[in-house]
This record gives C-alpha cells, sequence and structure tokens, in this order.
C-alpha cells in the first residue's frame, strides 16, 4: 500500500451545477488588468459593451451589459485565475 496516493479527479469550484463554462474573448494590459470582450453562449457571439469587477476569493466578479441582435443585457460573468477559464450561471443560459 503506497503512502502517496494522487487524486484521480481535482475537485474545483467550477464543479457546479449551477455554472457553465463559457469561451470569452478579453484584453489584457500590462499591470494585468482584465477586460471582456466578447462571450459566446449558445453559438451566438455576444458583444460587452461595459462592465466592472470586483475581486472576491478565488474569483474575479464581472458585472456586464452585452448586446445582441440591438437588444442589451446584463450578466455576471465569473473569471477563475488560477485555472484561466470563465463562467457564467446556468440561468442565463
Amino acid at each position: 500500500m503506497p503512502f502517496y496516493q494522487p487524486e484521480s479527479e481535482k475537485s474545483d469550484s467550477f464543479e457546479n451545477s449551477s455554472m457553465k463554462a463559457v469561451p470569452v474573448i478579453a484584453s489584457f494590459n500590462t499591470t494585468g488588468t482584465i477586460k471582456p470582450l466578447y462571450i459566446k453562449i449558445h453559438e451566438r457571439t455576444l458583444k460587452i459593451t461595459s462592465c466592472w469587477f470586483q475581486e472576491e476569493f478565488l474569483i474575479v466578479k464581472y458585472h456586464c451589459t452585452v448586446q445582441f441582435e440591438g437588444f442589451t443585457r446584463n450578466i455576471v460573468l465569473l473569471y477563475h485565475p488560477s485555472h484561466s477559464f470563465w463562467t457564467v450561471s446556468r440561468d442565463i443560459l
């Protein structure tokens, strides 16, 4: 019996039935500030017209306004810097 047993699957906060990973195009400046520009949901690319963020424990929460086909909607994007990916609530999907 070995003393060390590697984890078979890594457990993280993003493995959550209420959140879904999504692709985001973002810009990064020289100080490391991240600004999301576009998000893809249901094969539709949505332009992010404005956003503000708040840093929380292990994530950065972006409150964004998106635009698609003339409609505007507010969404919350979560960025997980330790894994470099984005999630949204399944409620908006």
